[in-house]
């Protein structure tokens, strides 16, 4: 099994492309008997079968509303409507690489030729996909959350401690599915200790909670626990 992926060094500022591809490399062989204990002559075809995503996401700024609500109308099954403005575009795909064809033989005459070999047929490098899956991901709607901190540690919340707050927060919140990269740090106070941070909600959570102020309730709650207060130590 071969798996790649590449992602951007920073996800944060203004979205990430992920390309991630899976394969396997199957060998199906065939064998034909000619002049039985003579000779065997096989046909071997070897190939990578291979599925891929791809996925690119733009935040705080959304991509452009598009005309059409399918991102590619050529997908088999199609997700999301474009034709809002949106913070991820993805496309999946399904192929096969990489064929070659081979002809394993086998003489064996005795005490006139014995001999292995495996000619090649027909080899290509080509990649042929057909676009499996598309869409786009719109933000279901934004809540605002208030955390307050010592006056001392709203002083020294740097970018890098801002990034790693970002990263925890929704953990800690009880909303792993929110991904870090929709938080945003909107405002930190080093009068008040209060930082107000902006969580864009995307549909898997709206699902649950259909309603803005219903999941505000519910990370409030959350926030008022031991176990928040125990993460973001």
């Amino acid at each position: 099994m071969q798996l790649t992926s590449k992602t951007s060094q920073d996800l944060a500022p203004t979205g990430d492309d992920i390309d991630v591809e899976i394969g396997v490399i199957p060998t199906v062989t065939g064998a034909i008997n000619l002049l039985t204990k003579i000779a065997k002559i096989a046909v071997k075809t070897r190939f990578t079968l291979f599925t891929q995503l791809q996925a690119h996401s733009k935040f705080p700024d959304p991509y452009a509303k598009l005309t059409s609500k399918y991102l590619n109308d050529a997908s088999m099954f199609h997700g999301g409507d474009c034709r809002v403005p949106h913070l991820m575009e993805y496309n999946g795909y399904a192929g096969y690489a990489n064929l070659a064809v081979t002809l394993p033989t086998s003489l064996n005459v005795k005490d006139i030729v014995t001999r292995d070999y495996e000619p090649v047929v027909l080899t290509s490098t080509d990649r042929f996909s057909t676009n499996l899956i598309s869409g786009c991901i719109a933000v279901a709607y934004s809540v605002g959350i208030s955390l307050f901190v010592t006056l001392d540690d709203a002083t020294l919340l740097t970018d890098k401690k801002q990034t790693a707050l970002k990263n925890i927060l929704t953990w800690a919140l009880g909303v792993p599915e929110i991904d870090p990269t929709f938080v945003t740090i909107v405002s930190i106070s080093t009068s008040t200790g209060e930082v107000v941070t902006r969580i864009s909600v995307p549909p898997s959570v709206s699902a649950t909670y259909p309603t803005a102020p219903q999941l505000v309730t519910q990370l409030y709650q959350n926030a008022r626990t031991a176990t928040f207060a125990a993460t973001l130590v």
